[in-house]
């Protein structure tokens, strides 16, 4: 048995072999009544990433606060994500990956590189700017954690076995999340802690087979009791609708792709 670090101070948690699977249950021990086998019709509407990506309505400069009240703070860092995407052609083609057109074809290494690229840049955005006093959420930690973001969600992603379904749901979640509530925004002190109760839930809510909160929690680095308290809460501010609407999963995708510079989709239509 071996240790590993721990996002919480004071908690060194062993990793030992995962907990038996075992059927959903949310932090308050209730079954909920969402099913992955069909779409939530409530979440037909795309979110705020997909929504403003697509949209070729607006420009590549903005001003003003990113913590504006007007909008989701989502609204004003994806949209300066957009701009990035005329960087692509800084790489040739033999530097360009290639990716599957089909997300659930797409090596889960590729999509953690995908993911942590646009939540670093996220990071980096909203940790310039200081929160307003008595802005700290449950999500948030007392001091960042010494693990980067990418070596985070590679670690969840390695040890808990998350399929590029559950990876693409997270990033969905950040959305929902930011938009229903706006005392929570992206940063060092809080992105861990949202990753490892958003890759719970979506495990939760979208795969037959999961494992326990003990072995989340062990892998994440924190205890079993704050991640069933994380858990409810988030589950609370996204009003327990947690199964995304399948084309929404393949539109963050396509996005995701575009604006990373190093990788591609391969064109099937020929």
């Amino acid at each position: 048995m071996k240790n590993f670090f721990s996002i919480s101070p004071g908690i060194s948690l062993p990793l030992s072999p995962p907990d038996a699977v075992y059927s959903y249950r949310a932090a308050s021990n209730t079954v909920t009544t969402t099913t992955p086998s069909a779409a939530n019709h409530l979440l037909a509407t795309c979110s705020t990433f997909t929504s403003v990506l697509v949209s070729e309505n607006y420009k590549c400069t903005w001003q003003g606060d990113i913590h504006s009240p007007t909008g989701p703070l989502a609204d004003l860092s994806y949209l300066k994500m957009r701009c990035l995407q005329g960087e692509r052609s800084r790489y040739s083609k033999s530097e360009v990956k290639l990716l599957p057109e089909q997300y659930n074809s797409t090596e889960p290494s590729d999509l953690v590189r995908l993911i942590s690229s646009m939540l670093m840049e996220l990071v980096q955005i909203n940790d310039r700017t200081s929160l307003p006093q008595g802005q700290q959420t449950r999500f948030h930690s007392r001091s960042p954690p010494q693990i980067s973001v990418h070596d985070y969600l590679q670690r969840l992603t390695t040890h808990a076995k998350l399929p590029p379904a559950i990876l693409l749901t997270i990033v969905y979640y950040l959305d929902r999340l930011c938009a229903l509530y706006p005392a929570f925004t992206v940063s060092n002190l809080s992105i861990h802690r949202f990753l490892i109760v958003s890759a719970t839930v979506a495990s939760k809510g979208l795969s037959d087979q999961f494992w326990t909160n003990k072995t989340y929690a062990r892998i994440g680095g924190i205890s079993t009791t704050e991640l069933a308290m994380l858990e409810l809460e988030f589950l609370f501010k996204v009003n327990w609708q947690i199964v995304p609407d399948p084309q929404v999963l393949v539109d963050y995708y396509q996005h995701l792709v575009d604006r990373y510079e190093g990788f591609k989709i391969v064109d099937q239509s020929f």
